[in-house]
């Protein structure tokens, strides 16, 4: 009598369960990884205020001559 009634019904119900989390676990996974590789690249245009910011460090060090006048343009270059 051993392995049939309420007993086998359950283990077949818990292995598809199993299954169905195994699956939704994988489905979020990959969704969070497309979302991080998409903002990975994302072109600067998206974060204005942090080109604007980044313009302004490279003034200050120009102002201060840490920097020369073509590494300031290339910078400049490089944030547009």
């Amino acid at each position: 009598m051993m392995g049939f009634g309420l007993g086998m019904m359950w283990g077949g119900f818990s292995l598809i369960f199993l299954i169905i989390i195994i699956i939704a676990a994988i489905y979020f996974i990959n969704n969070k990884n497309d979302d991080n590789s998409s903002s990975y690249h994302n072109n600067n245009n998206d974060f204005p205020h942090q080109v604007d910011r980044a313009e302004e460090i490279a003034k200050e060090r120009y102002a201060r001559g840490e920097i020369s006048k073509e590494e300031f343009d290339q910078i400049i270059k490089d944030l547009k």
